[in-house]
């Protein structure tokens, strides 16, 4: 190790990386890759392969410091990011860019800690060729001799102040989410890159997904772009590793054809969008709002999302008509584990600070959630309304301005993180993402749906009027006309749509 190598010579040298990869020819693609990401010379067979990876004509002239591939699933994703993050750890020649004392980290950041540990178990395979390079083995994070630290962390992680980064890997990147961030992705790359060394590199990979989000947008922008200084590589299953069997990718694609097209093909998915934006959420939200305090004048309503108390959280919110829309009032949840029992009460209570008697909740509840309520003086009434079907008329009203929401950060978030997805018979529905919750978007868009639902069915004062027998104000009215016209007035002032 005495000469730094090229990342293809050590790829392909028996006595570095040469041995972890048996059959070379099947890892073609994968070389053409590395060989325009370090801008290294391309032969005619790379040029024809980085053509049509990345749609761009022009042989890049120099290394790319920032690069997104796209790539089919079981196409050799994290074991060749994997590599980059050995290779740059070990040749990258880091310390000349660090102080006395200083360390510099490669992060290898995973949706989850599954994939987070998956990625740690290729990363050390590598190492185990170099033994004496290793400091100290760590839970997430492998310490080596030349002041060179590979972490591997979730896409959670925030801590990025203090550290001197000369690599950062994002792997399946597409799949980032988070309750605590409306956009992951792009806060997490924004934390990380001004703590990135000169020359470092900025590498996402992932298998493709719906056409929205970041690694969507960075595709949009970027890909087939002469000028851009930022790599995209695009490339199915078996362009990448042609060794994985297409019947298998045959067999699959018969079931679900979208699905299918993203897994193996690399195609972001037609079928799903994201179900409300950013800008939509933002032009509802009331700044700086967090709760509206009961008003006597108000006709308030709640919706709940119970739970048992173990896996899911028990949530509610409460709203009034305010004019022509809606207004939330309060949003509350209690996060597992809790009792079930005490949970109502402190529900209950709340309710009846806003002189809530009935609420309706996810049609699903069990009964004894029910008869809690009936226990504290609540009565539960289930929605007609399936969760999807709530979603989607809920964004409805937020299409057309007719909500006014809190400025509550892990509402905005759990909306965000929901997906719209158009089934084969034409109908959409609308679903949280895997290991995500929905439970307070679920009440919030629940109470609006109902409160709305009023509005919309209620007459206004004219229609209210007109109902009424005429009143002439020449004539005396007789005690029960006059009885009758004090009645209206109090049905006007409380709202009441019925006669």
């Amino acid at each position: 190790m005495a000469k730094k190598p090229n990342i293809i010579e050590a790829f392909e040298s028996p006595e570095l990386f040469g041995s972890l990869f048996k059959d070379q020819k099947t890892w073609g693609a994968w070389k053409t890759f590395l060989k325009a990401l370090y801008g290294l010379p391309l032969s005619s067979d790379d040029y024809k392969m980085y053509v049509a990876c990345t749609d761009r004509k022009a042989v890049p002239k120099t290394s790319f410091e920032e690069a997104y591939a796209i790539v089919g699933r079981r196409g050799g994703k994290t074991q060749t990011v994997a590599l980059i993050a050995v290779y740059e750890a070990l040749f990258g020649d880091w310390q000349k860019y660090l102080s006395r004392g200083e360390t510099a980290y490669i992060f290898s950041i995973a949706t989850d800690k599954t994939q987070a540990r998956i990625a740690l178990d290729y990363i050390r395979g590598i190492l185990e060729i170099f033994p004496d390079v290793v400091s100290k083995e760590l839970t997430n994070e492998i310490r080596l001799k030349n002041r060179v630290t590979i972490s591997v962390k979730t896409c959670n992680f925030r801590a990025a102040r203090g550290y001197s980064t000369a690599c950062i890997i994002l792997d399946e990147l597409a799949f980032y989410r988070s309750e605590n961030s409306a956009n992951p992705a792009e806060e997490l790359i924004i934390s990380l890159l001004p703590s990135l060394l000169p020359k470092a590199k900025l590498i996402g990979i992932s298998t493709p997904y719906g056409k929205f989000g970041y690694f969507y947008q960075i595709f949009s922008k970027h890909f087939g772009d002469e000028n851009s200084d930022i790599l995209v590589w695009r490339a199915g299953t078996r362009v990448m590793n042609p060794q994985y069997r297409q019947d298998i990718i045959d067999r699959l694609y018969k079931r679900d054809k979208s699905a299918m097209k993203s897994e193996f093909y690399a195609e972001f998915r037609e079928d799903l969008e994201s179900y409300l934006s950013e800008d939509i959420l933002e032009r509802a939200i009331v700044s700086g709002c967090r709760m509206v305090p009961y008003d006597s004048e108000k006709n308030y309503q709640a919706f709940v999302d119970p739970s048992g108390g173990r896996k899911d959280s028990f949530s509610m919110a409460i709203a009034h008509q305010e004019d022509k829309s809606v207004m939330l009032d309060y949003i509350s949840e209690i996060k597992p584990p809790f009792n079930p029992s005490e949970a109502v009460k402190i529900f209950a209570e709340i309710f009846s600070n806003y002189r809530i008697t009935n609420v309706v909740g996810d049609r699903y509840a069990a009964e004894f959630v029910v008869s809690l309520f009936k226990e504290n003086g609540i009565y539960y009434k289930e929605s007609k309304l399936n969760k999807s079907e709530i979603f989607l008329e809920f964004a409805g009203l937020m299409s057309i301005n007719a909500v006014k929401l809190l400025d509550n950060e892990r509402m905005k978030n759990q909306f965000l993180s929901l997906e719209r997805k158009t089934q084969s018979g034409g109908n959409d529905i609308v679903e949280k993402v895997v290991g995500m919750h929905d439970d307070i978007a679920n009440s919030v868009a629940g109470v609006c749906v109902s409160v709305y639902k009023n509005i919309a069915s209620k007459p206004t004062e004219a229609e209210l009027k007109a109902r009424l027998p005429h009143l002439s104000s020449t004539r005396k009215r007789s005690p029960f006309e006059s009885a009758a016209e004090e009645m209206h007035k109090i049905m006007i002032s409380s709202g009441c749509t019925k006669l």
